[in-house]
């Protein structure tokens, strides 16, 4: 009888671990997955090699402001199906039809075009972005990203620690009526506005309750920056385009966050908010409060250290060769095969924004030598420190110029 009960409990077991892994989602990630796993999940996929970004794209009608929210573009509530993610724009675009998201779900070049459609976002801002999301939260076979997931237990943006994480600026997962009451508090008392008066004190009074109230607090790597770029886009991207300063009125913004709905009359910006306007407003809004660096409680609460390795807010080199070292190579240890390529596909992709403002690309997976890896002009890769065939746990990166890390390292750590 007890070799009877163990047989049919390792069939149950079996049985429903090759049920979970049959019914994988195409947009379910596929980040931070055991060897086993993903030998079960990947010959189940649909492989698809997506599109590169155009991240020198220019909206139509540039340099005036166009209605968004109109007969073409109607909100639709959304529906049980659909899963709500921490992006109020992502899940406004979504309701609005702008972003075409069966089960909130779009292939990376979509939700780049998508933003750019119903904000005006500068194509490269909005590539950096999303590839970020992608290689930490998306299906990178599928060439899918769920701009909410959990819920059905697949890993979208919905996932703590990467694209969403502590001291988010606004709701997470859903509506949190506090938290905005804390955000209507920062509001100008006279106009009622949201601007980056508004958004430094909340941004600065959110990260001093998570060294209270959390005693795993991290504020650091990818984290530093996501944070306050966040906080500039809710001022930015959902600001009546006639506003002399950049400032949204607060019943704009529950409708945005609550709602996921663009008020009536919207009009995107009339030009696109790139990486160079969000830098400067990010550093503006620093400046506010200029005693936040990166760094984590290292032993519970209150005892918020500084990260000298983690990067700063707009060196863009660091925080591109920091997030493949503590977010890509962390996900991804040991890939091989098709995954292999569509790992160096997508960095490919992401380099693209960084590469403009003068980051050398990195490969720890090896040089992209095909065009399904997403080949560069050999030009691009000239002078860079070959990486190609050492394992990506021997300290590779360690050698990523070092006239752009260990620089910024010892700048850093003289500042501090």
């Amino acid at each position: 009888m007890t070799r009877l009960t163990t047989f049919l409990l390792l069939i149950f077991t079996f049985t429903s671990h090759l049920t979970e892994v049959l019914a994988f989602p195409a947009y379910g990630s596929l980040a931070g997955l055991s060897e086993e796993e993903l030998a079960m999940i990947i010959p189940t996929l649909e492989i698809r090699k997506g599109p590169p970004p155009d991240i020198h794209a220019k909206p139509d009608n540039i340099g005036v402001p166009v209605l968004v929210n109109d007969a073409d573009h109607p909100f639709v509530p959304p529906g049980p199906d659909d899963i709500r993610g921490p992006c109020p724009g992502l899940n406004t675009l979504a309701n609005h039809g702008v972003l075409l998201t069966p089960r909130r779900s779009g292939i990376p070049k979509e939700i780049v075009d998508a933003v750019m459609t119903g904000f005006n976002m500068g194509a490269d801002i909005a590539a950096l972005v999303v590839y970020a999301a992608h290689l930490g939260d998306g299906n990178l076979l599928t060439d899918k990203l769920s701009i909410g997931g959990e819920r059905d237990g697949s890993r979208g943006l919905n996932f703590h620690g990467t694209f969403e994480g502590d001291a988010f600026f606004g709701d997470n997962h859903s509506f949190n009526e506090t938290l905005f009451q804390k955000m209507q508090a920062e509001a100008d008392p006279i106009f009622d506005t949201f601007n980056i008066r508004s958004a430094a004190t909340h941004r600065f009074k959110r990260i001093n309750d998570g060294i209270k109230g959390n005693p795993k607090f991290a504020f650091n790597h990818i984290r530093y920056p996501a944070g306050y770029a966040e906080s500039v886009f809710t001022y930015l991207l959902f600001r009546h385009p006639w506003t002399p300063l950049p400032a949204v009125k607060m019943d704009v913004i529950r409708t945005f966050f609550e709602d996921g709905k663009m008020p009536d009359g919207f009009h995107r910006a009339p030009l696109p908010i790139g990486m160079l306007e969000i830098a400067a407003e990010v550093v503006a809004l620093w400046a506010q409060y200029p005693v936040v660096l990166p760094g984590h409680n290292v032993d519970g609460i209150n005892t918020y250290r500084i990260d000298l390795t983690s990067p700063s807010l707009i060196t863009w080199c660091w925080i591109y060769g920091d997030y493949i070292q503590n977010t890509v190579l962390k996900l991804y240890p040991n890939p091989t095969g098709e995954l292999r390529s569509a790992l160096k596909r997508n960095l490919v992709f992401f380099h693209l924004p960084f590469g403009e403002v003068g980051c050398p690309p990195l490969f720890p997976y090896g040089l992209p030598l095909s065009e399904d890896e997403g080949l560069m002009d050999q030009a691009e890769v000239k002078g860079v420190v070959d990486q190609t065939q050492a394992p990506v746990s021997s300290g590779w990166y360690s050698g990523y110029s070092g006239r752009v890390w260990d620089s910024l390292v010892r700048t850093m750590t003289r500042w501090a």
